[in-house]
């Protein structure tokens, strides 16, 4: 069963993505050597604007493994999801992942958490948020985080930060933790912004009692800098729910790179089995649920995005019946299309053939 309500939740991921794509081009940089003020791209990582990392492809992991569940935790189909993000850059933007932590790596990897004191970063803490969620007991969220992190310490920040989601947050209660002193007038030279867990753990907690508002709480995260890209992804799911989700600049979230599958997740369609995706800013599955029902007939959008295709043939699950450029190839809720060369095609991997991976395609629409 889940906890809270689904605006919550909503707020929590979207507000954890943003947060995170704001951090992105920052990450490693000392503090007050720049100044964020809003969305940006490229950076430390090169990646285009409103792209997140792995703390939000790893939380999405986290929430569809929750949902495909009915909300139980079970760790050895999260640690099947993590792997398949970072093998084949499932949950992650185009496809690709461009940053991983050491410790994720060799844990998913070795198949089994790491407890060394060194090994006491913040890639459970960053993906953690969704268990707030579901009725998961202290011992789930250890043993959640034991995946990867399996040091008493992430796995007590962990616990932590469900409880202070679970039994604050999402209850409308704010939490003891962000008024007991030193935190709440603590100077920000003070606050240490690394990619120690408890560094994470207290910066994104004083962001929340320090601003007023979600972009000041983010904004705040991302300016501490060094992790920039983690706090401000913790920083991003407090105050998603403290805030709610229509207090996230609207125009951040446009940039999210594929905000799409931010709402199939949310969805409960983000499937390892799903292959396919209606996606516009404006374009959502109420949308795409009521032209499913419509003749087959023009319908003007700025793309359909079809993500990690693997077999010869895939089915587009209850979305649009619609016309692709130039060959007017039929797409509906029920019939298998074969993939082929397509000269409709355009963007990344659009030549490939029947069999062959493709991580993304754009397909014209007319």
């Amino acid at each position: 069963m889940m906890n809270g309500t689904f605006e919550q939740l909503r707020a929590a991921v979207c507000g954890q993505a943003v947060g995170d794509a704001l951090g992105v081009p920052y990450e490693f940089m000392p503090r007050d050597t720049f100044r964020c003020e809003g969305m940006t791209g490229y950076g430390t990582h090169n990646q285009p604007i409103g792209t997140w990392s792995d703390d939000t492809s790893m939380m999405l992991a986290t929430l569809d493994s929750l949902i495909a569940n009915e909300w139980q935790v079970n760790t050895e189909d999260m640690r099947e999801r993590y792997l398949a993000w970072l093998s084949n850059g499932e949950y992650a933007i185009d496809g690709r992942v461009f940053d991983c932590g050491r410790t994720v790596s060799i844990a998913l990897q070795q198949r089994v958490g790491l407890s060394g004191e060194r090994d006491n970063g913040n890639g459970s803490l960053m993906r953690i948020m969704p268990l707030a969620f579901a009725d998961a007991s202290a011992d789930d969220v250890r043993a959640a985080s034991a995946i990867t992190h399996a040091h008493a310490i992430s796995m007590e920040a962990c616990s932590s930060m469900v409880d202070v989601l679970r039994d604050g947050l999402i209850k409308g209660i704010w939490p003891q933790e962000l008024d007991d002193e030193p935190l709440r007038g603590m100077p920000r030279d003070e606050v240490g912004s690394s990619g120690f867990v408890k560094d994470t753990y207290e910066a994104a907690l004083w962001c929340l009692a320090n601003t007023d508002d979600y972009a000041s709480c983010v904004l705040a995260a991302v300016n501490l800098g060094d992790d920039t890209d983690t706090t401000a992804a913790v920083a991003g799911y407090l105050a998603g729910i403290k805030y709610g989700f229509d207090a996230i600049p609207a125009q951040w979230l446009r940039y999210c790179a594929d905000v799409s599958l931010l709402r199939m997740c949310l969805d409960g369609r983000s499937r390892r089995g799903i292959k396919a995706l209606a996606v516009s800013s404006n374009l959502l599955f109420p949308y795409a649920m009521k032209m499913a029902s419509t003749p087959p007939s023009t319908v003007r959008t700025p793309c359909l995005l079809f993500s990690t295709i693997t077999p010869k043939h895939w089915t587009l699950p209850c979305l649009v019946p619609l016309n692709i450029a130039e060959n007017s190839l039929l797409l509906d809720a029920h019939h298998r299309i074969p993939l082929a060369r397509r000269p409709d095609c355009f963007g990344r991997g659009c030549a490939a053939s029947g069999g062959q991976r493709l991580r993304r395609i754009r397909v014209r629409i007319v």
